[in-house]
């Protein structure tokens, strides 16, 4: 998806300019850290393994618990949070069944939870029986028995674990936990909104929100692989969204690690 100019994020600005601007006045070499370069990004919060920034980036958020206000998670833990959303862990916020969607592309995803009659569907998906479908009665379920039916003929590829082209009896179960669960933690997410309304981060959120459902998901932001990581840290809770709560938390912190690196 394209973002308008005016929409600059603080993961973008805020977390990698003031990062930027310092490497630069290290070296010497005005703009030797662009981003326009594509060489790949050395901040700490972008996911570098560098050395010095790990260390960096350990002081920054020791003086955050020091000041009471550090995360759940550490910086780094990116990638072990990624596996868990793919893998599903009803422990960290999602679980294996609400997992499977992400097979799903991420706007096509979207577009199907954000229609006007979800809820009703799919709580209507979850007290039907798998026989209902079934009308050859041939234990699998094809596209052509649900072909009425856009939140089972939608997700079909997702839930198709064995990938034979048909759905199980196991792995509609699967299906309609999962849509449970996916709309659960969307409505959960929606509803967790930040007191500092009008601020430029609840701005910045709001202009990522490209279809205004009040959450962001993981493709409204894959601009680079570097967003990608940041959005798995901002996503504390890890439901696989980040709410506008998590992210004005996020931006903030963000902000007061690149003050402490630029010596403010």
């Amino acid at each position: 998806m394209k973002f308008p100019l005016a929409s600059v994020t603080i993961f973008s600005l805020v977390a990698a300019g003031p990062v930027l601007a310092a490497q630069d006045a290290v070296s010497g070499q005005p703009g030797a850290s662009s981003t326009l370069s594509g060489e790949p990004p050395r901040s700490g919060l972008s996911g570098s393994t560098s050395g010095s920034s790990q260390v960096t980036d350990q002081a920054a958020d020791a003086q955050a618990r020091a000041q009471g206000e550090a995360r759940s998670e550490p910086v780094g833990s990116a990638s072990a949070k990624h596996q868990t959303r793919f893998q599903g862990d009803p422990g960290a916020g999602i679980s294996p069944e609400q997992a499977q969607l992400n097979n799903m592309p991420g706007d096509e995803r979207d577009a199907l939870m954000s229609r006007p009659d979800a809820q009703s569907q799919i709580e209507s998906l979850a007290s039907s029986n798998f026989a209902s479908f079934d009308t050859n009665g041939d234990s699998a379920l094809i596209e052509a028995e649900v072909n009425g039916e856009p939140f089972v003929l939608e997700t079909m590829t997702a839930y198709d674990i064995d990938r034979n082209g048909e759905l199980s009896s196991d792995e509609f179960s699967q299906l309609q936990q999962g849509l449970q669960d996916e709309l659960a933690a969307r409505q959960q997410a929606a509803a967790d909104r930040s007191d500092a309304q009008g601020s430029e981060p609840v701005n910045d959120f709001r202009n990522l929100d490209s279809n205004g459902d009040r959450i962001l998901a993981g493709h409204e932001l894959q601009r680079s692989s570097r967003l990608a990581d940041e959005f798995d840290e901002a996503d504390d809770n890890d439901d696989g969204f980040v709410s506008e709560s998590e992210y004005v938390e996020f931006a903030q912190l963000s902000s007061r690690r690149m003050q402490h690196l630029i010596g403010k």
